[in-house]
């Protein structure tokens, strides 16, 4: 759809840059080998490249103003060509984004779902949740998008999609009538601006944990990451909703991200009671999960789930806050979790008739790893087996000898594998980083550990090692088909 670029970009903007207001754009693009007649083509310097190299190629394909950071006259454009340099590209490129959709988040309450582990089974939950109440959803998370029951599959370890994308999705629920949108938020996604226009009413945290330290360089810098999320839900807003916090009382990010909130704040918690809710009398059995969970009003109810593991509780919890938020009845909650619930590579067992169980799962923190072992160790009869490996490229190296000993002390036996292949880096290395950790908690190579690189190998030499009684993980990898 065509727009003037007045509508896009502020009138400041484009007569500090002498750009003309009436030029019609076609549409939008940061990466030139997708730049159509017509377009605007925002420069932006990435992680491994940086746009302001495919200047002449966006040109060449037809852009018609170029967005970039960089001095005009150090690109080399010619003066024909409309350039409006700003100090962050990302920032305007989600306002431009926004504003050429027709600011859609203001056409529905958007949840946004942040945190190392859990974000994806929260955004289910509170998905499903939400939609047994009657309310009709949309939904962006790392493994799918569903808008007006239509499922798009995001594809393989990708994070929250781009502005444009999270935009356009917006719009296309917003069409359908939409009452609700939730966002997975990943740190990157918040760090790059693509969230930044979405407008949230309503802002969760599972919890935060090592993780890409390779990208924000620490904890405290991962933490800040996170509070974006809450400065997004902060601001002003074009709509009259109330606007809540959800907050992991127990994680040790709490005071920090309590802080940072001005909107109401809903607490949940295991461990600590001075919460808004909290779980209590929690039973974990082979095939179900039930405890009780005490209300802000004070009212003690029991829920039963199908979804199994502590780890699962906490996201119980959050998403049970969005809902009290909300005022779903608490019927609808309870008959929500008697349903069976299995996200693609969370927790996704495959049962096949044989008589040992085997798990998926995405588990690749050190966090997750505990967690999902912690849950086999409860529900074994036998052994604890566990196949995982860890992603190559530019991924936080330190935590692998880290997971290899997560995986050693809490496992019977270990297989490590391969997760991909990068060019960058060869897969044993991988392997033999995360084998450092299992020698150096007292693993023994051809005992207690194995290192197949090949996948395919590992998963058959592991399934034939199961016994009766066995539970056998396979994390690392998820809900992608590589």
């Amino acid at each position: 759809m065509n727009m003037r670029i007045s509508k896009l970009i502020k009138s400041k903007q484009l007569v500090q840059n002498n750009v003309d207001g009436n030029i019609e754009i076609n549409n939008i693009a940061y990466d030139s080998r997708k730049v159509d007649q017509g377009d605007i083509f925002f420069a932006i310097a990435g992680f491994e490249s940086d746009g302001h190299c495919y200047i002449s190629d966006a040109v060449r394909n037809g852009a018609t103003v170029i967005v970039g950071e960089k001095p005009k006259q150090s690109l080399g454009l010619a003066n024909q060509i409309p350039y409006i340099q700003v100090s962050n590209s990302r920032k305007i490129l989600s306002r431009v984004a926004a504003n050429y959709y027709g600011n859609p988040a203001r056409k529905m309450k958007v949840i946004g779902v942040t945190g190392t582990d859990g974000k994806t089974t929260t955004c289910n939950l509170i998905s499903d949740i939400l939609r047994n109440a009657g309310k009709k959803m949309g939904k962006v998370t790392t493994v799918d998008a569903i808008i007006d029951n239509t499922v798009y599959d995001m594809g393989v370890h990708v994070t929250t999609p781009d502005a444009i994308t999270i935009q356009r999705y917006l719009y296309e629920m917003a069409q359908s009538d939409t009452e609700y949108a939730i966002i997975e938020s990943t740190s990157h996604g918040l760090s790059q601006y693509r969230v930044n226009d979405c407008e949230f009413d309503i802002g969760v945290l599972t919890n935060i944990t090592h993780e890409h330290f390779d990208y924000h360089g620490s904890y405290e810098a991962y933490r800040e990451a996170k509070a974006i999320l809450f400065n997004i839900l902060n601001q002003n807003s074009h709509k009259n909703f109330r606007k809540f916090a959800i907050l992991n009382a127990d994680d040790d990010s709490y005071h920090y991200m309590k802080k940072q909130v001005s909107a109401e704040c809903l607490s949940y918690g295991i461990k600590n009671r001075n919460v808004d809710l909290f779980a209590e009398n929690i039973s974990i059995q082979e095939d179900k999960s039930s405890f009780f969970v005490v209300l802000p009003t004070g009212k003690r109810k029991l829920i039963e789930s199908k979804l199994l593991g502590q780890h699962n509780i906490y996201n119980s919890l959050a998403a049970i806050a969005v809902a009290f938020s909300q005022n779903v009845p608490f019927e609808t909650i309870k008959n929500y979790f008697l349903e069976p619930f299995s996200p693609k590579g969370r927790l996704e067992e495959i049962a096949l008739g044989q008589n040992y169980r085997v798990f998926i799962d995405y588990a690749h923190t050190e966090n997750a790893l505990r967690n999902i072992l912690n849950l086999a160790r409860k529900i074994t009869k036998n052994r604890v087996i566990l196949l995982f490996g860890l992603s190559g490229g530019p991924r936080d190296k330190t935590k692998r000898p880290a997971l290899g000993k997560v995986a050693i002390e809490n496992s019977d036996l270990v297989i490590i594998t391969a997760v991909d292949w990068y060019p960058s880096e060869h897969v044993n290395d991988i392997v033999n980083q995360i084998a450092k950790g299992c020698l150096l908690s007292g693993g023994r190579l051809g005992e207690s550990f194995w290192k197949i690189s090949d996948r395919e190998k590992a998963i058959e030499f592991t399934i034939n090692m199961a016994e009766a009684g066995d539970v056998v993980i396979i994390a690392g990898k998820g809900h992608e088909k590589s």
